[in-house]
């Protein structure tokens, strides 16, 4: 654990590195049943900080899993290995194209982004139950839907 640790002060800074048993509790869970401890949690700020966690030392194996909301029902949000946490940095939301598209970073809760597309008579296609607490990366990444959503709206376009 103290090689993890030491790895991982050499590309964050210690407040955004999480090893005690604690903090590893707290982010160890989602809203589903599942549970696993991960080894340690980051929480990069930069896209710099991010691909220096992508690029960790391979004499160190992890698996890296990205979360934010937490409010997965079939376990995605959870590892045994670096929990990669996105809810506090990455909340940057901008309607373009007269609202045609919108532009969002992963830690942007659902409901916000509907209401910066809301002057241009638009939403987002996913409508799942917890829009109001989940997080665009998980919305994209799981490819939410729900009961609202319709398959016409359920696409994403890059």
């Amino acid at each position: 654990m103290k090689e993890l640790e030491k790895g991982l002060l050499r590309i964050l800074p210690p407040a955004r590195v999480k090893t005690r048993l604690i903090d590893r509790y707290a982010y160890a869970s989602d809203a589903s049943h599942f549970f696993l401890l991960p080894k340690a949690v980051v929480q990069p700020e930069s896209i710099e900080e991010i691909k220096n966690c992508l690029h960790f030392p391979k004499s160190i194996i992890y698996r890296l899993r990205s979360g934010a909301g937490g409010t997965s029902l079939s376990g995605q949000g959870v590892t045994d290995g670096i929990l990669v946490d996105l809810s506090n940095y990455w909340r940057k939301v901008v309607a373009e194209n007269n609202g045609n598209s919108v532009r969002v970073e992963p830690a942007v809760i659902g409901s916000y982004v509907n209401h910066a597309l809301k002057p241009y008579g638009r939403k987002i296609g996913p409508d799942p139950a917890s829009i109001t607490a989940a997080m665009m990366g998980g919305i994209l990444s799981n490819n939410a839907s729900g009961m609202c959503c319709g398959v016409v709206q359920n696409y994403i376009t890059r």
